[in-house]
């Protein structure tokens, strides 16, 4: 019985010796394994690098204040890249550019550029916000505000008593005011088309 099955064990380790061999041996089975390799390596550095920040260990430090202070750097960046609100709707605050972005690329490009990294943040993070930054173009239109209100208003009727009657008040004020057109983001590029009403 013990012979048995050391002759199935070993009959088992030679099939799956030559099908090794014929997979290192052939030229489409080295490439699978190439490309397998490579998309294992990819993985494992994502995992570890937002392993790492969602700890929310930036710096690799440790140091919880030094990362409170990293971070605040990068959010202050990303604060001060935001041209501003300048539609009635406050569109514009649905592109605001995301401080994790501008860290994100500062750090990928400090460990891939030679792998130690001293300090961050490594790159210059204005220019970085700048390049990344979302951009707004407008246009000019003019609205029309149409306000109706119920006014009571005390009338005297033929018999001399006093009435009081619900009349309609409108007010009509127009508004120049700015559209969105179109925002080019990292994310894509979105156009915003309007309808004139009447």
């Amino acid at each position: 019985m013990i012979e048995s099955a050391k002759s199935s064990m070993m009959k088992g380790g030679k099939r799956l010796a030559s099908l090794l061999g014929k997979l290192f041996l052939n030229p489409i089975g080295l490439f699978f394994i190439f490309v397998f390799c490579l998309i294992s390596l990819v993985i494992l550095i994502t995992v570890s690098i937002f392993g790492e920040v969602s700890s929310g260990n930036l710096d690799g430090s440790g140091d919880e204040d030094s990362n409170k202070t990293l971070k605040q750097e990068y959010v202050e960046v990303a604060e001060s890249a935001f041209p501003g609100v300048k539609t009635e709707t406050a569109e514009e605050l649905k592109y605001k550019l995301e401080w994790g972005l501008i860290y994100s690329i500062d750090f990928y490009s400090a460990e891939t550029h030679d792998g130690d990294i001293e300090e961050m943040p490594y790159n210059d993070i204005n220019q970085l916000a700048n390049d990344l930054n979302t951009h707004f173009e407008y246009e000019t239109s003019v609205i029309t505000i149409t306000t109706e209100r119920e006014v009571e208003i005390e009338k005297e009727n033929e018999d001399g008593e006093i009435e009081i009657e619900t009349e309609i008040e409108t007010e009509t004020e127009e508004k120049e005011v700015k559209l969105l057109k179109h925002v080019d983001t990292v994310k894509g590029n979105y156009t915003y088309y309007y309808e004139h009403l009447k």
